[in-house]
């Protein structure tokens, strides 16, 4: 005779630790110990449900400064100063199994303010600029107004550019794998700590494998959740990552030919100029796993490229 509350503690261990109900629940059935109509669906592994129950809210701030041309300058500079809030980030209906994005699976779904979060693509700051220059240095222009032409065809002619993106680190949400309103995604743990707790400071990770921290305080944060138990779920979206911050430049030589019709330019472009790493989002946050919060991998700059690139073009303009 199987005593039911020793063999659910006995085979249940790390489940019944996290508050996997989930998992409890799956192993029961599978054993036999309850009835197949119990606590599972009894003929799907899962069963889909799409609806319109998603919502997103957005506000933002936007500061526009610009200098029209004059005396060889322009600039612009931009800034957003926004919020964007929702029930869950991901696109539900991309091709093939919708559980593949978690994210996209309501996190509670007999509570849907639960799931009320920062979206995943929230930036609460912004800031962009560029500017271009013309230099003043050729015939006509404040320093060498009267070169010669083989003179002005070495001095004249240069325009520095640059592009300045900065903002703010990308929300994102803290996991536990732990089941407990939803078979399609985790419950995500209980925060109980403070702002100060899940503070951002990258440094190299005390664990030596060369990867980077992003909390302040690891342990703090760590400790700031709990897994959830039952039917309960933490909040999403808590956490925020690394800032991003890029600079590119451009240095453009124009060659005037024998007729103002045709001009000959040669452009140098430096795409992030000082090779300024920008970190992505940590390969784990999960409060199970031991190396939570730790950074792996860079962000990218324009596609695959996260380090400096130089490019060069010689271009005919007629």
């Amino acid at each position: 005779m199987i005593r039911f509350p020793q063999f659910v503690y006995a085979n249940n261990g790390t489940a019944l630790q996290q508050g996997n109900t989930f998992n409890v629940v799956k192993a029961l059935v599978a054993s036999q110990l309850l009835a197949p109509n119990v606590g599972i669906t009894p003929q799907f592994v899962s069963n889909y449900y799409f609806s319109n129950k998603a919502w997103s809210d957005y506000n933002g701030l936007i500061v526009v400064l610009r200098k029209r041309l004059s005396q060889g300058v322009q600039m612009d500079f931009n800034y957003t100063y926004s919020h964007s809030i929702d029930n869950f980030s991901g696109v539900a209906n991309s091709v093939g199994n919708p559980f593949n994005n978690a994210q996209a699976v309501l996190c509670d779904v007999t509570n849907l303010n639960t799931c009320k979060g920062n979206s995943e693509f929230d930036l609460t700051h912004q800031i962009t600029g560029d500017i271009i220059y013309d230099l003043p240095f050729g015939k006509g222009r404040s320093f060498g107004r009267n070169a010669s032409r083989w003179l002005n065809e070495l001095i004249g002619g240069w325009q520095v550019s640059s592009v300045y993106t900065w903002h703010t680190g990308f929300a994102f949400p803290v996991q536990d794998g732990v089941n407990t309103v939803s078979f399609g995604s985790t419950g995500y743990p209980i925060f109980n700590g403070g702002s100060s707790d899940i503070g951002v400071g990258l440094h190299p990770d005390p664990s030596g494998n060369g990867s980077i921290q992003l909390f302040s305080n690891p342990a703090a944060a760590l400790s700031a959740f709990s897994a959830p138990t039952g039917l309960q779920t933490g909040t999403r979206d808590e956490l925020r990552g690394p800032h991003f911050s890029n600079v590119d430049l451009a240095l453009v030589k124009n060659f005037p030919l024998w007729n103002e019709k045709y001009r000959l330019q040669f452009r140098t472009e430096a795409y992030n100029a000082f090779n300024h790493p920008n970190f992505a989002l940590p390969s784990s946050i999960n409060i199970n796993g031991t190396n939570f919060g730790q950074i792996t991998s860079t962000s990218s700059i324009s596609g695959d490229q996260s380090a400096r690139v130089l490019q060069f073009a010689l271009r005919f303009d007629f």
